[in-house]
């Protein structure tokens, strides 16, 4: 029987990979003073949402990966109003395009400055050397660290 989760890492600028289960990272979201990381104030940092495929309970294959950004304040706490504003950004772009409507000459001018918009400040593309080590550690071939 198949089913699904969701694994969240943070690299560090050092491409140091940390594991947060998703309880923490939802309590990050709602600025809970228990997920304060005063080694992250004032960082934005590479983060990185995988989803994978679970048979028996067990990491199978990894189905979806997104890669961005998380800011942190001053105290280092998870800047929410700049991961909502990411969040805008990338419904405003879209994620994927499922098939192109056209109007005649007319281009969507919007669409293509937030597309660029997204891809140059909310998503990264990894080195293919973290992104096996983020799907390794997703799958738990590997171990990292947790915070």
């Amino acid at each position: 029987m198949s089913s699904y989760s969701i694994r969240h890492f943070i690299i560090d600028k050092n491409d140091q990979i940390f594991k947060i289960s998703q309880a923490k990272f939802n309590r990050m979201l709602t600025h809970n003073s228990e997920e304060k990381f005063p080694s992250f104030a004032g960082l934005r940092l590479r983060y990185a949402e995988i989803a994978i495929e679970l048979k028996d309970r067990k990491p199978h294959s990894v189905i979806r990966s997104i890669f961005s950004h998380l800011s942190f304040d001053s105290d280092g706490f998870l800047d929410y109003n700049r991961y909502l504003k990411d969040g805008g950004i990338v419904s405003s772009a879209g994620i994927l395009d499922f098939g192109k409507m056209s109007a005649g000459n007319l281009i969507d001018a919007n669409k293509i400055f937030s597309k660029k918009l997204r891809d140059n400040t909310v998503w990264w593309i990894p080195k293919h050397k973290i992104e096996k080590a983020i799907y390794d550690a997703s799958l738990d071939f590997i171990k990292i660290k947790s915070i």
